[in-house]
């Protein structure tokens, strides 16, 4: 996710806020309801008093390859 974050332009100072919200949008969106977490869940997530494990891969049919992080992050720089 570092190398995401870098080609968005994230400032080192969000990082860790940005991990964290990336880590609950996944677990809100998983393919399947069952796995999604409760709405008084995902309150207490953002507001720190849970801790958020790692989501699953919330689309296992589907990857994004390095190449496309440009057309999924518009302030990626040309390398």
């Amino acid at each position: 996710m570092g190398g995401l974050m870098i080609a968005c332009g994230i400032e080192e100072k969000d990082r860790g806020m940005t991990e964290r919200m990336a880590k609950i949008a996944l677990w809100c969106i998983q393919y399947k309801p069952e796995s999604r977490p409760l709405t008084s869940i995902v309150v207490k997530m953002l507001e720190g008093l849970d801790e958020i494990p790692t989501p699953l891969s919330p689309f296992p049919f589907l990857s994004v390859e390095a190449s496309n992080l440009r057309s999924i992050c518009p302030h990626g720089e040309e390398q």
